[in-house]
């Protein structure tokens, strides 16, 4: 085996033996709880992180050859409309 399969394994087998402690009881009362906390702060974080990442405006950018001609009015037509759907990219 590699060097980052045996990390990998010793990793999880570390987790484990975490959680077989919190569940058996093994650990002192405050260790349990500051992990738990610790646990709920983090999920949190991510989840914040997720939203923030999902509702993010995005831009939409559009490359024409030339400003002349009907592309000039096509584009806030097609501006106008996404903004009338609520487009995310409106």
């Amino acid at each position: 085996m590699q060097r980052a399969q045996w990390q990998a394994i010793a990793i999880g087998a570390g987790f484990m033996a975490v959680i077989a402690a919190i569940v058996s009881g093994r650990l002192p009362r405050w260790l349990r709880i500051a992990l738990v906390l610790g646990l709920v702060v983090l999920a949190g974080g991510g989840g914040l992180y997720v939203f923030r990442y999902a509702t993010n405006p995005k831009t939409l950018t559009v490359a024409v050859s030339s400003l002349d001609g009907n592309v000039v009015q096509l584009l806030p037509a097609i501006a106008t409309q996404m903004a009338s759907n609520g487009s995310p990219d409106g």
